[in-house]
């Protein structure tokens, strides 16, 4: 979400009679943000339409997501999911990363967590423990801008009782002038409620 700074008062016939400028009598006044909520800060980001964009201050998480999801049937869900802003890696090394915990349900049904970024990139979060049974899960993606349309995910997964799961640096080639989406989905091959996604972050690291 991007702000701007507008001044706080616009005389509608200033000194010198022309509707619509601000007259020399009004500089002093004070300048606001419009937009933005409580704890927010503007950052300079000359990809965003107005040139500014609001991030959170003191803290760098941008999107947090504590409402459990979960899979729905056999066909692949949707759980959580944050749009990337148009242009907002539009530098080399910009990165944000993602962090997600949830649980897999008591059962032996085979059950697929996926990372799903842009239109094509996708990683199988659980690639070795296919049917994994009473286990929870946590995910740490840093997604990072390596050159122009080319991004790499650095993708780490643990499950209760087994330390690694996933370790992987797999590449995506995303334009990056788009809007794009980063989520995690679930699918089981039996049914409803086998995978459960409790909570996702994501930060902004620069």
């Amino acid at each position: 979400m991007a702000g701007t700074i507008k001044h706080s008062f616009q005389s509608t016939v200033p000194d010198e009679g022309v509707a619509g400028e601000v007259g020399p009598d009004e500089w002093n006044a004070s300048l606001k943000v419009a937009e933005g909520a409580d704890g927010q800060a503007m950052v300079r980001r000359t990809s965003a339409t107005d040139g500014w964009e609001l991030m959170n201050l003191g803290a760098l998480t941008t999107f947090i997501n504590a409402t459990q999801a979960a899979n729905v049937g056999t066909s692949e869900t949707d759980l959580h999911s944050f749009i990337l802003a148009a242009a907002h890696l539009n530098v080399n090394k910009r990165a944000v990363r993602l962090k997600a915990y949830g649980s897999f349900a008591a059962n032996a049904n085979t059950k697929t967590l996926r990372l799903k970024f842009g239109a094509a990139g996708t990683v199988t979060l659980n690639p070795t423990t296919v049917a994994p049974n009473n286990k929870r899960f946590e995910v740490e993606v840093t997604l990072i801008r390596t050159a122009s349309n080319i991004q790499k995910l650095a993708v780490r997964v643990l499950l209760e009782g087994i330390p690694m799961e996933l370790l992987s640096y797999p590449g995506t080639t995303e334009t990056d002038a788009n809007a794009l989406t980063l989520k995690l989905t679930g699918q089981s091959g039996t049914g409803s409620s086998d995978i459960l996604l409790d909570l996702t972050t994501i930060e902004f690291l620069n």
